[in-house]
């Protein structure tokens, strides 16, 4: 079936997002968002040729649960697609030996509440290890909203309070029973993929838990506005993200920095100084030209229906 390819920020030769020439040498943390019930599409979105025209030579090392290192089969498919443990040493393996990596930040916690037949999608917003290790390695972070992914699969009935145990308990949700048209078989149904622009972040070997909390802040505000920007273009224009905890207000930038934060500032300056000064709010943002039909520089990255294995 026919695909589209169109993301945000610059592209191509000369651009400044991922992949362009300006991002050359940079380190990307690329959320996918939301889990629903088996997000089979992570693991294969970097792998096509719509991927490589939008972000040439920049293949992200995926990033899956600890228990699917320890299924058989699993584990071979996850291994072989270059797949990493989430885990803090994964994640920085993957990034010493990749450059990028593309993790679900939601984790299975997403399964409780995903059902195909609702427009309301979960999403958790309570897991912060992803932007502390973005900010101790200088590494951008770059949301992506997959429209249609809790479509594909639903799961066994079962009390939420059950599941929330489970990934308490074994960081994983056992209670698991996933079907589509059939069990493990996906129903198709049309997928579009919008990625986001490039969250700048700082180096800071040890950041604080307000540098933490603005960063977090601002990852979250870009993937709901991705979301709300391109959902109707997508064809899911009643679909609304369940943020579970919600977004408070922005948190002001922590300026106060104690050291050490990253490398020594020059002679005459202070080590506040020194510290890089925050990004301007995704609305105020340089927008990138549109172009014509979807050959614009934003816009959404996939578009298709899922293959069934």
């Amino acid at each position: 079936s026919q695909r589209c390819c169109y993301s945000e920020g610059a592209e191509g030769a000369g651009g400044s997002g991922p992949g362009g020439a300006e991002g050359a040498g940079r380190q990307y943390i690329f959320g996918y968002h939301p889990h629903g019930i088996i997000p089979i599409a992570c693991q294969w979105t970097s792998l096509t040729s719509r991927w490589e025209a939008k972000f040439p030579g920049l293949r992200p090392a995926v990033l899956v649960s600890t228990i699917v290192h320890s299924v058989p089969i699993m584990r071979d498919v996850a291994q072989w697609n270059g797949g990493y443990e989430v885990s803090r040493k994964g994640f920085l393996n993957a990034l010493e030996h990749r450059g990028s990596v593309l993790l679900v930040p939601g984790g299975q916690e997403e399964m409780i509440g995903s059902r195909s037949d609702s427009n309301r999608v979960p999403i958790v917003t309570s897991h912060k290890g992803f932007v502390r290790l973005a900010l101790r390695t200088g590494s951008s972070l770059v949301p992506i909203y997959a429209f249609g992914e809790t479509q594909t699969f639903d799961n066994i009935a079962a009390p939420a309070s059950w599941q929330r145990w489970c990934v308490k308990m074994f960081r994983a949700n056992l209670i698991c029973y996933p079907y589509g048209i059939a069990p493990m078989l996906p129903r198709p149904h049309k997928f579009t993929l919008a990625v986001g622009r490039p969250i700048d972040v700082p180096e800071i070997l040890e950041p604080s838990e307000e540098q933490v909390d603005y960063f977090h802040h601002e990852y979250f505000t870009a993937l709901r506005a991705l979301f709300e920007k391109y959902k109707a273009r997508a064809g899911r224009p009643d679909d609304e993200l369940v943020l579970t905890p919600a977004l408070g207000p922005r948190p002001a930038f922590p300026r106060a920095v104690s050291a050490p934060q990253g490398p020594s500032p020059a002679p005459g300056r202070s080590a506040s100084s020194a510290y890089p000064p925050p990004p301007p709010p995704s609305s105020a943002r340089p927008r990138a030209a549109e172009g014509k039909a979807h050959g614009g520089r934003e816009g959404l990255a996939f578009r298709g229906r899922r293959p069934i294995p």
